[in-house]
């Protein structure tokens, strides 16, 4: 999928809900930090991208990737989190690696998976957004990204796209997944316009693949990421690739986030 990244190594849990919430299968869950680059030099597994982005695992046992934007707040794609009831937020940074339960989350009124499918006939698909309440909070060594302060037109922005997906697309049937392997590399933002999705370019060697909905389009202001855009549909044929953009949802994530915190009904 993307240039460089940092393995994490992991069993996929398929059990009912009942066995999710039982500490004992946090025990099938190993974490190993690596340094192979596939196409460039090697780079520390210690990257800052790793301090914000994490991997996702849904109560059905599907892969998604996400993004910390505080210690107990994951943000990521709605189609990732619609109908499932547990998920298990995983990462990895410097040495210390964790495994939270998220329970709750707030996905956009306005998305429905039609709007995904109608992107996909080349259709902007809108509101592909939500966010995941943690019971207990990453450890501070975690770096949240951080949100834009206003919605901004990026059109030829260079961005860092990062996911936990695989390296080929859901086609190829005769090949082991991969997805786990925090992955991350370069693109250019081809178009945008408020309301719509953040389109890319990907350059070359980094592709949105099953596994990566959900993750980040970092840019980086003051040496610390900032989130514009999240994954939500593309083609894994080192294409193109288009993103929500988070910076015209801002007062819906502030609203959600305190409804969260609160224990508000949905």
């Amino acid at each position: 999928m993307f240039l460089i990244f940092v393995n994490l190594i992991f069993s996929l849990a398929t059990t009912a809900h009942a066995d999710y919430q039982d500490p004992g299968v946090f025990e099938n869950f190993q974490f190993q930090s690596s340094s192979v680059v596939r196409g460039a030099e090697p780079a520390s597994a210690n990257d800052v991208v790793s301090s914000s982005t994490v991997l996702i695992q849904t109560s059905s046992g599907g892969i998604c990737s996400g993004t910390l934007i505080a210690a107990d707040l994951v943000i990521t794609a709605a189609h990732c989190v619609v109908g499932e009831s547990l998920f298990m937020i995983q990462g990895s940074y410097k040495g210390t690696s964790v495994i939270k339960l998220g329970q709750a989350y707030r996905s956009h009124p306005k998305f429905s998976i039609n709007k995904i499918l109608m992107g996909m006939a080349g259709k902007s698909a809108t509101h592909d957004i939500a966010l995941i309440h943690l019971g207990d909070k990453f450890p501070a060594v975690f770096r949240p990204a951080s949100l834009p302060a206003r919605e901004v037109r990026y059109s030829e922005q260079k961005v860092v796209i990062a996911g936990y997906g695989t390296t080929f697309s859901s086609k190829d049937k005769n090949k082991k997944s991969d997805a786990g392997t925090l992955r991350f590399g370069a693109a250019t933002v081809t178009s945008y316009k408020s309301g719509a999705s953040i389109q890319l370019k990907e350059n070359g060697k980094a592709y949105g693949c099953p596994g990566d909905s959900g993750g980040p389009l970092y840019t980086n202001s003051r040496d610390r990421l900032v989130i514009i855009g999240i994954h939500s549909w593309g083609n894994c044929d080192w294409s193109t690739a288009n993103a929500e953009s988070v910076g015209q949802h801002l007062q819906w994530i502030n609203k959600a986030a305190e409804q969260l915190r609160s224990g508000a009904e949905m």
